[in-house]
């Protein structure tokens, strides 16, 4: 199976799961893929640095011109940082907590 017959595979199944639950679960597997990975602009390549690598930065504010974020990323990142301000998440304990109650109905 070619990786593009597995991405179209992947998207049809999911397309078909109505559990809110597991869909979190699965978006949370999806964005701790894309967390470990920045794109760094001012590079002379555009090059993946590993998220461990980036201690120098983690106290520090990043400007616009060092990640490149899509239109669509900044909008996620703003709707995000409200929800938190909102408290409407989930942190890691309960939702390994729901995923095996989830299980355990299965």
């Amino acid at each position: 199976m070619t990786t593009i017959e597995l991405k179209k595979e992947l998207i049809n199944r999911i397309a078909e799961i109505n559990d809110i639950t597991f869909l979190k679960a699965i978006k949370t597997i999806l964005d701790s893929k894309t967390k470990n990975e920045i794109l760094i602009k001012s590079a002379p390549k555009k090059k993946k640095i590993e998220e461990g690598s980036l201690w120098p930065l983690k106290n520090r504010r990043l400007s616009p011109e060092m990640i490149s974020l899509t239109s669509e990323q900044k909008d996620e990142i703003f709707e995000s940082r409200n929800e938190i301000k909102l408290g409407l998440y989930t942190n890691q304990e309960q939702l390994d907590k729901e995923i095996m109650e989830w299980i355990d109905r299965q």
